[in-house]
């Protein structure tokens, strides 16, 4: 994670940042046709914890859903959440970023800011419209963490 959350175009194709790499995995769960949620799993090995920044992209309503940021100590939370905010029959989009702009601090580390840093040059893998496999969320997740850039 890298203490300046904004990077030029400069510093962005600075070899030296690879070094401040954090993966970060999108999960975008599909509703006809139409992303209905987009949710953000990266790994804080600060505070040693899991964040999960999300929204609900419904388009088609009235109300503006807000976005919601939580914090879990172990893997099996977060999967517990996923699995509760997510329709696991529909299909499903996601990508592993390698995102090298993260904040230490994760209070700057907000559902706009990984939005907004959504860009392919931070792309390592990505699927699309595949189902829901618990087995393979999880290893996804526990990735987050257990990747990391030695020090």
């Amino acid at each position: 994670m890298n203490s300046d959350s904004m990077m030029t175009e400069e510093e962005f194709y600075n070899m030296e940042t690879e070094h401040n790499s954090c993966l970060v995995l999108c999960v975008e769960e599909y509703d006809n046709s139409s992303i209905d949620t987009r949710i953000f799993i990266s790994y804080n090995d600060e505070t040693e914890s899991y964040i999960i920044n999300g929204k609900r992209l419904d388009l088609t309503e009235d109300p503006y859903f807000q976005p919601f940021m939580f914090c879990a100590k172990k893997s099996s939370d977060v999967l517990d959440f996923l699995s509760l905010t997510l329709n696991t029959k529909s299909t499903f989009n996601y990508t592993l970023f390698n995102y090298n702009n993260l904040s230490y601090d994760i209070s700057d580390i907000t559902y706009q800011f990984m939005e907004d840093n959504i860009d392919r040059r931070y792309e390592i893998a990505a699927y699309d419209q595949v189902s829901y496999n618990k087995r393979i969320f999880r290893q996804l997740v526990r990735l987050t963490k257990n990747l990391y850039i030695e020090n």
